[in-house]
């Protein structure tokens, strides 16, 4: 779960008059509630893969009516890479490539038509992490360099984009040292993003989770049980927090 850090699409074309610069986090389109409800699906692990499916296959069917183009490809990717996130954590690798195939295409087009923002190559950074766990280490070492690229010029163009410090702080809790890793970095980012009291719960939930994780590790028992409780009060029946549960009952 650490490693979360979260057909063809038929994309409308408008006039050239339509298409603006993207903001660094853009706006939600109408719609997008269901996006939010396959979100706590995924990031839960309680939902199966037709329930998530069905929502956000709804929500992309809703996003045709976007008339800007650029924020209709940003929201399509993010469909596409939360199903790949979704596919992975059941171990179904060949549709996860599938959803990430989907992402980089849309995304593609999203900083095409809306120029470089910081959401937009963060969402290019969790993509690459995704197809990471579906195609293995030939994959990693290919586009590793480029995914921490992207995830670290995501966070300097928007200090305050927690979803892009929680990217880059998982680039250096797991990468190896001597390829960039760095513990203390990656725990000093993730606790200034908490301190950003993000308004969404599957935000807090990683970050908390990666902190209980990474005390864990570092046979901090008192840190890593004061972050699992606050986890465990946003998604209770999660597998992630059971199997945290049963690492501090072990150590």
């Amino acid at each position: 779960m650490r490693r979360l850090v979260c057909g063809l699409v038929v994309l409308v074309l408008f006039p050239a008059a339509s298409i603006t610069a993207l903001p660094s986090q853009p706006r939600e389109p109408v719609g997008i509630d269901g996006y939010r409800r396959a979100e706590t699906m995924v990031y839960s692990e309680q939902g199966s893969s037709g329930e998530v499916s069905s929502l956000l296959d709804r929500v992309r069917r809703g996003l045709r009516s976007e008339r800007d183009g650029a924020l209709r490809a940003y929201w399509v990717a993010r469909t596409h890479l939360l199903q790949a996130t979704h596919y992975n954590q059941n171990g179904d690798s060949r549709a996860a490539q599938r959803q990430g195939e989907l992402g980089f295409t849309a995304i593609q087009e999203a900083l095409d038509r809306g120029g470089e923002f910081s959401d937009g190559l963060r969402v290019q950074a969790d993509l690459h992490a995704q197809m990471m766990f579906a195609r293995g280490m030939f994959y990693m070492a290919r586009y590793g360099g480029e995914a921490r690229e992207q995830a670290l010029r995501a966070m300097e163009l928007d200090p305050t984009n927690i979803s892009a410090q929680i990217t880059v702080a998982g680039f250096y809790l797991n990468a190896p040292r001597m390829a960039g890793g760095n513990t203390a970095e990656g725990v000093a980012i993730l606790e200034s993003a908490l301190l950003r009291n993000p308004d969404s719960e599957s935000q807090r939930f990683l970050i908390l989770g990666l902190l209980t994780e990474t005390y864990l590790d570092a046979g901090d028992e008192s840190r890593a049980e004061r972050y699992l409780q606050q986890a465990a009060t946003i998604y209770p029946a999660s597998p992630w927090i059971a199997e945290l549960r049963s690492r501090a009952a072990s150590s």
